[in-house]
């Protein structure tokens, strides 16, 4: 995986794809750039080894403003969109996190190439998927989710009923604590955007800052109560 820093954050495709000597081998891990203003252009070489054509690509990083990927297919160039500023339906794939459809010939060998830009945190954890691969890692990430979240109910309403029965402050501070705690995970992890605001990017990237400071205040809240 190589990559370019744009900072004007201006250039077309066309342009970037001239001045691939510029792209600067990453060393491994997942790319990350912290906050910048900067466009960045990443490009690998995938080959298809099987007959297999339909393939998910997915970042796994959700509160990425915008990701735009661009490969050729039979000889046209395509370009597809997507990022917290697109609506969620814009997405090849119904999940949290942001993916795209990439067709293979078989054994055919292809560069990819892929602009960032956000306000957030510039990182960018790739994986690509068959479809069959991709539906396998989604079952099993949301199960994993959903036992995460229902343990936080079971603890929210277990607190909750103990607060109902004794009024004890700190019960209550805790059980504040918790819901907050648990909606802020619940946008960071992309289901805000999925489940409750799929057309509303505004309100879901404010409410990941909100939730960010109640999740502090009630845990300052249950501290000195405590």
């Amino acid at each position: 995986l190589r990559y370019l820093e744009e900072p004007e954050a201006t250039a077309s495709f066309s342009e970037i794809r001239s001045r691939i000597d510029e792209f600067t081998l990453l060393p491994e891990g997942v790319p990350s750039f912290g906050y910048s203003d900067s466009a960045y252009w990443f490009v690998f070489e995938v080959q298809n080894v099987g007959p297999l054509e339909a393939w998910v690509l997915e970042v796994g990083y959700p509160h990425l403003d915008d990701v735009r990927v661009y490969y050729d297919a039979g000889g046209d160039e395509r370009e597809q969109r997507g990022g917290d500023r697109q609506t969620f339906d814009s997405r090849y794939r119904p999940y949290r996190n942001i993916n795209f459809g990439i067709e293979f010939a078989d054994s055919e060998r292809k560069t990819i190439w892929v602009r960032v830009q956000s306000e957030s945190s510039v990182q960018l954890p790739l994986a690509l998927y068959s479809e069959r691969a991709f539906g396998d890692h989604a079952t099993r990430d949301m199960t994993g989710l959903g036992i995460f979240y229902g343990m936080f109910l079971i603890m929210v309403l277990f607190n909750a009923l103990i607060w109902a029965s004794t009024r004890d402050k700190g019960y209550g501070a805790f059980t504040l604590f918790l819901v907050a705690f648990a909606l802020f995970q619940f946008t960071v992890s992309g289901l805000l955007f999925q489940y409750v605001l799929p057309n509303s990017m505004w309100v879901a990237n404010s409410l990941l800052v909100i939730l960010g400071f109640l999740s502090l205040g009630t845990a300052s809240t249950y501290c000195i109560t405590y």
